[in-house]
């Protein structure tokens, strides 16, 4: 039984990560990578989830860019920025 519970989440991890795939690739064909902005990749942030019909939706949301003030500054830590 665990088994099988095991496989069924390693599908729908598969499941999920193929529609995050396939969203990915159909936005790059609307948005071709040389016309994107640099700083895209590190404002966009993605979710999939399940809807009532238990198809993946991929949810894909601009973060705003923070300003920062005078003497502020990003420091880059080794899980990202800080």
């Amino acid at each position: 039984m665990a088994l099988e519970i095991s496989n069924n989440r390693d599908k729908q991890k598969s499941d999920r990560d193929l529609s995050i795939f396939a969203a990915c690739k159909k936005f790059e064909e609307l948005h071709p990578m040389e016309e994107q902005p640099k700083w895209l990749k590190y404002c966009l942030k993605m979710r999939a989830v399940r809807n009532e019909n238990k198809n993946w939706v991929v949810q894909m949301r601009l973060l705003p860019k923070p300003e920062l003030k005078p003497n502020q500054y990003w420091e880059l830590e080794d899980d990202g920025f800080e």
